[in-house]
């Protein structure tokens, strides 16, 4: 690798493989132009090659990259042609790589004119912010929203101006559907916003977050519990010193409480320029540096963050449940899915949000499965790489009993719970009465017992997992 060849921005599709997006003519000695997927053992995906011509020949190629819930990849960045159409500055790939010919939006009108984050909505709608004046033709500044077919989304057009260099760099939504957004500007829809702000999901400026940023903001990540982490050039956030990095609450207040401390001694300040939160709330950060709170670390380091990541899956009465709170990192959409032999995985359906986390409601895993849910993400720099994480459980369907007369016994049988399995009765359903076991525990899911002379009211319950 020369100083002319390099990596913007890494995806991970769910089967594992992954696409790669930068500046490049080659990988592992096969050509490939600016864009390439590997297979999980690292080897050249031989079936994926779309060439990515660059605006110029020496500048140019991909900045970020979002994978869409159908699968089909999103490419942004400094091109003009894609797998030999045309194509300016964004373009969708199929599953196999293929370009998808319906969607052609143009985005222009700089010099250089170039897409350096891309934000995938819940509704499919896509944002993209840059540095770039014009979207199909129609005057945008900067940022604009497509809709799903790559029409303009005429609805939405905030004005972002002012800066030395105006340009967007880095987008995320959030959960409940406004939009951060860094780069470098002094103004959003004529109001003071120092290089961070956050818009309505109209595209209107949230009057309630102000966070002035000295530098330019390069990446995003949020946490489950809300607050919002951020690294880029800068020295102050609000007028407290934080180089590099920082984090604040959901209605912008600095976090006192996390503070780490970057320095480099071969450029005359340290800057981070990707981020990224692991499962376990663990902070990655990436950029110019030598030391991290007085330990030496060059340009590559983890945090250990100030929280705890919690989280849990499972199934309730109305069906899977996964919880994520704390430090966990925040996903904007979710796949459940199960497998009988660990293997093969069967789609369950997407995730609904609910406070704390995400529900599959009326879908349960048949028993004895293994449920597995991911939970997609962004990071990295400019938010333009996107992965997902994962977490397993073998989860205990609720008992649903059936009882139904059969001659002079009556029969109770179930589904659901773990055996063994104790079967009571109780003569009438009040407080004081006292539940009785009837005979021993059983490991099968019925049995059959005599109608007596008076009413009874039956309940099971298993072994807890």
């Amino acid at each position: 690798m020369d100083y002319s060849t390099y990596v913007n921005c890494v995806l991970v599709q769910p089967d594992g493989r992954i696409v790669v997006g930068g500046y490049f003519d080659s990988v592992g000695g096969q050509p490939r132009t600016n864009i390439v997927r590997l297979l999980p053992d690292g080897a050249v995906d031989q079936s994926f090659g779309p060439a990515v011509v660059g605006v110029h020949e020496w500048w140019g190629g991909v900045n970020c990259m979002a994978l869409q819930a159908d699968g089909k990849v999103l490419i942004a960045g400094s091109f003009i042609e894609v797998g030999g159409l045309p194509r300016t500055n964004i373009a969708r790939l199929n599953l196999d790589g293929s370009v998808d010919a319906e969607f052609s939006p143009a985005i222009n009108g700089s010099a250089p004119d170039s897409v350096y984050a891309l934000a995938v909505q819940p509704d499919g709608k896509i944002i993209v912010g840059g540095n770039f004046y014009y979207v199909n033709g129609v005057y945008r500044s900067l940022l604009a929203r497509l809709n799903a077919d790559g029409s303009l989304d005429e609805g939405f057009a905030p004005e972002i101006e002012g800066g030395e260099w105006p340009t967007v760099e880095a987008l995320a939504v959030q959960d409940d559907g406004k939009i951060l957004v860094g780069g470098w500007f002094d103004r959003v829809n004529g109001a003071l916003r120092m290089n961070l702000a956050r818009l309505n999901a109209d595209g209107t400026v949230d009057s309630g977050f102000v966070v002035d940023v000295n530098g330019v903001p390069e990446s995003f990540a949020q946490q489950a519990d809300g607050k919002i982490l951020f690294v880029g050039g800068f020295t102050e956030v609000n007028g407290i010193e934080r180089v590099g990095i920082a984090r604040v609450t959901r209605d912008g207040l600095l976090d006192l409480n996390f503070s780490p401390r970057l320095d480099s001694e071969v450029n005359w300040r340290a800057s981070l320029t990707a981020l990224a939160v692991q499962a376990d709330g663990r902070v990655l950060i990436g950029g110019v540096f030598d030391a991290v709170n007085g330990q030496a670390r060059t340009n590559l380091a983890r945090l250990v963050n100030t929280a705890a990541a919690v989280e849990s899956l499972g199934v309730d009465g109305s069906g899977i449940v996964w919880m994520r709170t704390g430090a966990c990192p925040e996903v904007w959409r979710t796949a459940f899915d199960y497998s009988l032999d660990g293997q093969t995985w069967h789609h369950l359906g997407p995730g609904t949000r609910v406070v704390n986390g995400w529900r599959l409601a009326g879908v349960w895993p048949p028993g004895g499965s293994v449920l597995r849910a991911r939970g997609y993400m962004t990071g990295g720099q400019g938010n333009g790489s996107s992965w997902f994480v994962e977490t397993q459980a073998v989860p205990v369907s609720p008992i649903r009993l059936r009882i139904e007369r059969t001659g002079t016994n009556v029969l109770l049988s179930w589904t659901g719970g773990l055996p063994p399995y104790q079967v009571q009765r109780v003569a009438e359903l009040t407080s004081s009465n006292y539940w009785e076991n009837v005979g021993e525990p059983v490991w099968t899911n019925a049995v059959a017992l005599p109608l007596g002379p008076s009413n009874a009211f039956f309940r099971v319950y298993g072994r807890a997992q």
